[in-house]
């Protein structure tokens, strides 16, 4: 058999087991997104309780090189008329494995980045995520005020 057989072999059987790599790295991918929005749904259950938040869900479409094209979550934190969403950005990010920015109508954003061998979201500004703060309920509720001003 010729270099350029095995070669080849082996480039198929890659493109042939591909779609459910990808499928199992999305799955992980929106896994994390919704793990965070089932924290940020048990850290403002007091404010929905009182009427002083309202949390939805739409969709929204993401299209990434390696994984293509697919449908995520967005989470929207209504505050009387103010409104702040819960973007994703992309898992394919540099330094980290997954990016969701926070958006306020009032001109506001943070950028929160998944770290997968910590299993956690940070939230921070440098070069190294590995350095920024946990996302914690303090920090979001910091955040989320600061998103409402």
């Amino acid at each position: 058999m010729s270099d350029l057989i095995g070669f080849l072999r082996k480039k198929q059987d890659e493109d042939r087991t591909r779609p459910a790599i990808v499928a199992k790295i999305k799955k992980g991918w929106l896994d994390s997104i919704h793990k965070l929005y089932s924290e940020i749904d048990e850290w403002l259950a007091e404010e929905q309780d009182e009427g002083l938040i309202k949390i939805t869900e739409e969709e929204t479409a993401i299209s990434e090189e390696r994984l293509g094209t697919y449908k995520a979550p967005v989470l929207i934190l209504k505050a009387g008329t103010n409104v702040v969403k819960l973007l994703p950005i992309g898992k394919t990010i540099i330094g980290a494995d997954g990016r969701i920015d926070m958006k306020s109508d009032k001109g506001f954003a943070f950028m929160f980045l998944y770290l997968q061998p910590e299993g956690c979201w940070v939230h921070g500004h440098g070069p190294r995520p590995k350095d920024f703060s946990k996302l914690t309920k303090a920090r979001f509720e910091e955040l989320l005020k600061k998103s409402l001003e």
